[in-house]
């Protein structure tokens, strides 16, 4: 939720000029951003490697705010250096919504933009942590209800359906390259964990509108994940 304070003659304005919402968002989204990103900076410690990636609903004027922090945040574009010798590449966009996000694309463009990924990567796979928005098709990580065309939960014998929703082009990409840990997010109805061939996936579902913090704590040793733990 964005407030903005304006007099009923600005309202009206608004209404008759979609642009002018559009740059008045960009404006309230991106200081935002800019005022969690100083709160980060300011209170959490140096030594503490902190990554903040965009997802689908995250309009592209976001970026250069993460990208201009001391902490070096932005994960996009390149391979993050994590301890113990892994690496982590990062993707953003999804598979198309009902929504038309400012971050989707078409599977087959899905799966070329994915392919690029793989030119930043200069370890085995088996050292490398997939941070991928959009859950790979068909786990259990990418369940949510099935819409109707107005965008309504359906409905049968007074239960509501449920269909995988997560996109084709990850999965394959996973399959292919085989990750030791695929991190998930997009469908926050969809919490859990599964497994891509010997790659462990996870999702920890978002309850953000209820001011609730989930996640997943993932802990590794130099042969590969110890243990892991859900919070939230």
């Amino acid at each position: 939720v964005y407030p903005y304070i304006c007099s009923r003659e600005e309202v009206e304005e608004l209404k008759k000029d979609p642009e002018k919402v559009n740059r008045l968002f960009s404006t309230l989204i991106t200081e935002n951003i800019k005022r969690w990103v100083v709160m980060l900076e300011e209170h959490v410690q140096k030594d503490k490697q902190v990554i903040v990636m965009p997802g689908n609903d995250d309009i592209l004027d976001i970026d250069p705010v993460l990208k201009k922090s001391i902490r070096d945040m932005y994960p996009l574009g390149k391979l993050v250096e994590l301890p113990l010798g892994y690496g982590m590449v990062s993707f953003d966009h999804v598979n198309p919504t009902p929504w038309n996000t400012p971050r989707e694309a078409e599977e087959n463009k899905l799966w070329k933009m994915l392919e690029k990924t793989v030119n930043l990567v200069d370890r085995d796979w088996d050292k490398i942590i997939c941070c991928f928005h959009p859950p790979p098709y068909n786990t259990v990580i990418d369940v949510a209800p099935k819409l109707d065309k107005n965008l309504k939960p359906v409905y049968s014998l007074g239960e509501m359906e449920k269909e995988n929703v997560g996109s084709k082009s990850v999965r394959k990409f996973i399959e292919k390259y085989k990750p030791i840990i695929g991190l998930h997010g997009h469908i926050h109805e969809s919490a859990g964990y599964d497994k891509v061939g010997k790659t462990i996936v996870f999702n920890p579902g978002s309850e953000y509108s209820s001011g609730i913090l989930k996640g997943v704590i993932l802990e590794l040793d130099r042969d590969g994940l110890r243990n892991w733990y859900r919070i939230g």
